[in-house]
């Protein structure tokens, strides 16, 4: 279920962003129009959650455990869980955000920038998918996590580069990380701990902290990018990181649930 919904996600992640030019300029419509394109699939997806206000099924309780109430805050794991998934955000929200611009700005038309990124989208559908699966096999997901991050981080090493021959290499590489990062991110709330209400104690702390931490990104980025009036420094602060998301992933990844600090120092 969570490669099937980062999936969806993803997959309409990528056709926005490589129709988002042609539907402005093809179809004279404007960046606004295109906009608004996006904005009524807003208002369909709310016309299809209404009926769901009037349906009512019986749920059984949940069966409550006695280490359901996690000290998730004071936890170590806990902040190496949160810490994984806010950076590997953070890398998603820079790509997507200032990919097509640095691309731009390397002699690609703004069509084919946004293709581009519709392309890095794409070829991590299959990672999206897969790496669910993968993380609930093994016995523990420091390899996993250690992949995820690495292929990013050598993504940005090569967009540091001025040259276009080996873009598609890198925007690959990228997306297969980053498509692999945030189902690994979303199934370390499950595999670090014991029952429900601990996984949505860690979920609501990972996902808070995560993607406020996460929105910073882009924001940051253009910030230097103005400073220094090129993107030499704002990608060597995005490989520096993917750095730090593998040191995070490193000890997110080890067998062990959140259940008390003692149990952590072990």
């Amino acid at each position: 279920m969570t490669g099937a919904y980062t999936v969806a996600m993803s997959t309409w992640a990528a056709v926005a962003s490589g129709v988002g030019v042609p539907v402005a300029q093809q179809l004279s419509l404007g960046w606004r129009g295109s906009l608004v394109c996006w904005a009524l699939l807003a208002v369909l997806a709310i016309v299809t959650w209404i009926p769901q206000l009037y349906t009512r099924r019986p749920l059984a309780p949940p069966q409550r455990m006695e280490s359901s109430t996690v000290a998730v805050w004071r936890s170590r794991l806990a902040w190496q869980v949160t810490l994984f998934m806010g950076l590997q955000s953070m890398l998603f929200y820079i790509t997507v955000a200032w990919l097509p611009t640095i691309l731009s700005d390397r002699g690609l038309d703004p069509a084919s920038a946004g293709w581009m990124l519709s392309l890095m989208q794409f070829v991590g559908l299959p990672a999206t998918f897969i790496m669910p699966v993968l993380a609930g096999r093994a016995s523990n997901q420091r390899f996993l996590a250690t992949l995820t991050a690495m292929l990013p981080l050598i993504g940005y090493l090569g967009l540091l580069g001025a040259g276009t021959q080996w873009l598609i290499l890198w925007v690959v590489l990228l997306g297969l990380g980053l498509g692999a990062s945030i189902s690994l991110a979303l199934t370390l709330l499950t595999l670090r701990t014991a029952n429900a209400d601990q996984a949505a104690q860690l979920s609501g702390m990972a996902q808070c902290v995560g993607y406020l931490l996460a929105a910073a990104g882009p924001i940051l980025f253009g910030y230097m990018h103005d400073l220094t009036s090129a993107w030499t420094i704002p990608i060597l602060a995005s490989i520096a990181i993917a750095a730090a998301m593998l040191i995070a992933g490193i000890g997110a990844g080890r067998k062990s649930y959140v259940i008390n600090t003692e149990n952590e120092k072990r």
